[in-house]
């Protein structure tokens, strides 16, 4: 959101209102009332240095200005193993994980694609959600998702998967855009319209071919190989149109304005969240070793520690409690999974802070006591030139 010129219709709505609500001030404490020249001087002065300080914190035109609602892409790739993503196969994954911060997920039991999208999907782990059977089941899961949390509260929801049987975790209510086609190129056509500014609040994008080739080839054989290629090429055309919002403020343009309080050089703040729902060896995925179970989780963002590397293992169920904190939605208590809050480079939450708390939410461009602080300095103006 750019700032308000002056000049402007909003501009000048802003300042009339603000300048009302000084004279009403002024009307409450009339300055000779209470009040010698010199009191007069030293309590202006002390008002100047307020406004000061709080104009200083303001971008310029910030007065009615609402918080950017920031926007997260989850990216699910099946069957990648961790080993996978290097920068010889995968190159933009791997400067991805570079850029931001990066750890080493482990698949719940069993390491299928339904079992672990439960997990990642609700926040919940298998043991919780029960969903063990690795293929089409009939309605939507019985218990709670990230769609209907974020939906919940006011998010809108797209979800975009290679997978028919995905959808039992897509609920219609929650999810306003949904399309499933096993064609993962004309699925990424299908997502960069949603990526505009005013696009979905929460975007899901599942790519099958690291496990269709898995299946067919052998896992870390040349076709396996030339499909993680593939979904990496994808996933560099889902960053090109995400790259204004996915860069830092820092790296703006004067050109380009950023949002007031926006921690981005975008328009709309955007975070990239990157995982597999199982890894895989031979031809299948089904034993319990790091091949199988150990995969990427990756997040990228204007505001994420690059470089940084979650100690231990996260879990699948920990994606739907950080996407859901980088929303700026409340964790829900009960989920098995954490919101993994360390990825921000200027935040220092400990390891729970986001789990029930709505305390991650963005804070508005302008807090109420700036406004009134700014009221007197107005008012005392007003004052001087009815005096002159």
């Amino acid at each position: 959101m750019a700032a308000r010129k002056p000049g402007s219709r909003s501009f000048v709505v802003e300042a009339r209102v603000l300048a009302r609500t000084a004279r009403s001030c002024a009307a409450l404490h009339p300055p000779d009332a209470v009040a010698g020249p010199a009191a007069r001087r030293n309590r202006l002065s002390a008002v100047v240095l307020l406004v000061a300080g709080a104009a200083a914190a303001l971008p310029g035109g910030a007065f009615s200005a609402e918080p950017v609602r920031p926007r997260v892409v989850l990216i699910s790739i099946d069957g990648l193993r961790a080993d996978a993503v290097t920068a010889e196969t995968a190159p933009t994954l791997a400067a991805l994980a570079a850029r931001g911060a990066v750890g080493t997920a482990l698949a719940d039991l069993p390491p299928v694609t339904m079992t672990n999208h439960a997990s990642m999907l609700t926040g919940l782990s298998a043991a919780t959600h029960r969903v063990y059977l690795d293929t089409d089941l009939p309605g939507t899961i019985a218990v709670p998702t990230l769609f209907d949390y974020a939906a919940a509260a006011g998010l809108r929801c797209a979800f975009l998967a290679s997978k028919d049987k995905l959808r039992y975790f897509a609920p219609p209510a929650a999810v306003e855009t949904r399309v499933f086609a096993s064609d993962t190129a004309g699925l990424i056509d299908a997502v960069l319209p949603l990526l505009a500014p005013d696009g979905p609040d929460l975007v899901f994008i599942h790519l099958r071919d690291p496990d269709s080739a898995g299946h067919a080839d052998g896992w870390l054989s040349p076709a396996y190989l030339a499909a993680v290629a593939r979904v990496d090429d994808h996933v560099a055309r889902l960053t090109a149109a995400l790259a204004r919002d996915l860069r830092p403020r820092s790296e703006a343009s004067p050109a380009e304005e950023p949002a007031p309080d926006a921690p981005g050089a975008g328009p709309r703040p955007s975070y990239l969240v990157i995982t597999a729902d199982h890894g895989g060896e031979g031809r299948t995925h089904v034993l319990d070793n790091a091949a199988t179970r150990r995969v990427p989780w990756i997040v990228v963002g204007p505001d994420v520690a690059a470089g940084y590397a979650f100690p231990g293992t996260v879990r699948p169920a920990d994606t739907t409690a950080t996407v859901l904190w980088l929303l700026g939605v409340a964790v829900p208590h009960g989920l098995d999974g954490r919101a993994q809050t360390l990825v921000k480079a200027t935040l220092d939450f400990g390891p729970d802070s986001a789990q029930g708390s709505p305390s991650a939410a963005p804070r508005p461009a302008l807090a109420p006591p700036c406004f009134l602080v700014a009221a007197p300095l107005l008012a005392a103006l007003a004052g001087r030139r009815r005096s002159a």
